[in-house]
């Protein structure tokens, strides 16, 4: 009798039974994988390592000292009082345990943000404001009455001096030149006015009137001294006759 071949076939459940058994393995082989590769403390079955303390080292040398932990760096720069190169901070902190492949953040210095200032001195006002926080300082203004040769709204003096380094935001003083008055008053022509109106007609101008006679508080002038349109220094008196 021939022998039989069911015991070799494979019936559709067989099938199934095998698929079923591949997929269970392959999500098996899967998983290991993802675990293998994952840094997340909770389901990594990587190595623990302890992050190690770079703060204050050479980049290079931070470079260097953290390959033993295996960990991935990501630089960040930004800048400080720290000399260029520097690391400064470091994140997750020294002594933290994490997973081998865990990303850490090193800070790394660019040098202090310094900017020379400029020299502003004979510059006007508005010109040298306007550099001052083009360049990112702020800006204080001081005013001085000076002599009249200088002209106004002149910077004569900016503290710090000029080629000083200082960092952004630092306050520069100006100090600048107030226009001086004109020490010199014309007179104006007061014939035929009322009493109080060459008054306030020299009152405008900052001339004195001294009135002939002395205790007249009404009447038209008739004559005055200096004539209109001589010069007299502020204050000065302008006498006046009326009657």
């Amino acid at each position: 009798m021939p022998a039989s071949h069911h015991s070799l076939s494979l019936t559709p459940l067989r099938v199934l039974a095998c698929l079923a058994l591949l997929s269970v393995v392959a999500a098996g082989i899967a998983i290991t994988v993802i675990l293998s590769q994952s840094t997340n403390p909770m389901f990594s079955i990587r190595r623990e390592v302890i992050v190690p303390d770079l703060s204050g080292m050479d980049w290079q040398q931070a470079q260097v000292e953290q390959s033993a932990a295996q960990l991935s760096i990501v630089w960040d720069t930004r800048y400080s009082a720290q000399a260029e190169g520097i690391v400064i901070a470091q994140k997750p902190t020294a002594g933290s345990t994490v997973k081998q492949g865990q990303k850490l953040i090193l800070s790394v210095s660019k040098g202090p943000n310094t900017i020379t200032v400029p020299d502003l001195k004979s510059q006007n006002r508005s010109d040298a404001v306007q550099t001052l926080r083009d360049a990112g300082f702020t800006v204080s203004v001081d005013y001085i009455r000076n002599d009249p040769t200088l002209q106004a709204d002149t910077v004569i003096l900016q503290s710090p001096a000029a080629g000083t380094a200082l960092e952004a935001g630092d306050c520069i003083t100006l100090t600048v030149a107030r226009a001086v008055p004109d020490p010199f008053r014309q007179v104006p022509s007061l014939l035929g006015m009322s009493v109080a109106e060459a008054r306030r007609r020299l009152a405008i101008v900052e001339l004195l009137p001294t009135l002939t006679p002395s205790n007249l508080t009404e009447g038209t002038i008739t004559a005055q001294d200096p004539l209109p349109g001589t010069l007299l220094h502020r204050n000065a008196h302008v006498r006046l006759v009326a009657k």
